[in-house]
């Protein structure tokens, strides 16, 4: 995976100002985030699978959610 593809992750997650809140998540530094995005390390494989989790558990709130307002 990419920086690209991890800021679109954050940005569905938590909207423009995402990486404290995604770091906030993955219980570290938000500048640990910020060197991904740099380029100056590597995005470890297992942040995947956490952020993937997020997005799951958002989703069913979210539609539950949409289901009771219609």
């Amino acid at each position: 995976m990419t920086p690209e593809t991890l800021q679109f992750a954050g940005e569905a997650l938590y909207g423009s100002r995402w990486q404290t809140d995604m770091a906030e998540l993955l219980e570290i530094d938000s500048r640990r985030v910020r060197a991904w995005m740099a380029g100056e390390r590597s995005i470890p494989p297992g942040i995947w699978n956490e952020l993937a989790a997020e997005l799951r558990r958002r989703g069913s709130r979210a539609i539950k959610l949409a289901d009771q307002l219609s």
